[in-house]
């Protein structure tokens, strides 16, 4: 048999032709499908950490506020004409938030590391009775009044118009249920606002409705109000009408948001 140079090059030719299109046709789309497989599997696991991370974190404040009045109620006296309402020493009030703010921070310690469940036996909170004051202290200290509310308030809203983040962050505790973030630390708040107020140097905001009490206890109040906004910056002007929900709690002489949520309706 005589050999044809010319068909063993083209046949050469084709073989390469057929392994050229086997590799972009079949083996490339394959890799890119795996890789965009690996992709939306790391993304799923992403976003079910969060998800955990929010129902542990909402799970461990929910816990930390029920020990939070188990301390109150056993140190406390219930105001008989106001049920659920209690009086106590100004040290019943500073320990029943301190052994709180030990839960939640242990919580959020567990939740950067990972762990979205606490170990067998956690107990960072004992409710036990208080040990007596030195000397007694007025037991309305704590109350949080109409007054109270209202002035800061307008603290709040004369916050969101200032200069800095920093005249805000005063404001908040140390953990913040803040809108869809769940539970976060004020550090991550101050990111937010800090980020916000710099997208928008310029703003104004005032109050257009009453302040609605939705919830309260001697030293805790959450309130609902409409205000009108206007925030611009050079190129883009933004105006409306919103409303947010403010959890406040009195520590000694201090109030404190520990959750803020709300909407923009028009």
């Amino acid at each position: 048999m005589r050999f044809d140079l010319r068909v063993f090059l083209a046949l050469l030719a084709g073989l390469v032709a057929l392994g050229v299109g086997y590799y972009f046709l079949v083996l490339v789309p394959r890799q890119e499908q795996a890789r965009l497989e690996l992709q939306r599997q790391q993304l799923e696991r992403e976003e079910q950490a969060k998800a955990k991370r929010a129902t542990f974190l909402a799970q461990c404040r929910d816990e930390a506020k029920q020990q939070y009045w188990s301390y109150v109620r056993l140190n406390g006296t219930e105001d008989p004409d106001k049920p659920g309402v209690y009086s106590a020493p100004q040290h019943v009030w500073d320990q029943a938030a301190e052994k709180r703010k030990a839960y939640v921070d242990e919580c959020i310690r567990l939740a950067e590391a990972g762990i979205y469940e606490l170990p067998e036996g956690f107990t960072p909170v004992t409710v036990t009775a208080a040990p007596a004051a030195p000397a007694p202290s007025d037991p309305t200290a704590a109350v949080l009044d109409d007054a109270e509310v209202e002035a800061f308030v307008e603290d709040y809203l004369k916050a969101g118009a200032a200069g800095s983040a920093e005249a805000s962050l005063k404001l908040y505790a140390d953990t913040v249920r803040y809108y869809s973030m769940g539970i976060i630390a004020k550090d991550a708040v101050f990111e937010d606002k800090r980020a916000y107020f710099a997208r928008w140097p310029r703003r104004s905001y005032e109050r257009i409705s009453e302040i609605a009490t939705l919830a309260s206890t001697s030293s805790t109040r959450r309130v609902r109000f409409d205000y009108t906004y206007r925030v611009s910056r050079a190129d883009k002007t933004l105006s409306g009408k919103a409303y947010v929900v403010l959890e406040l709690e009195k520590y000694g002489d201090r109030i404190l948001i520990t959750e803020e949520n709300g909407e923009i309706y028009r």
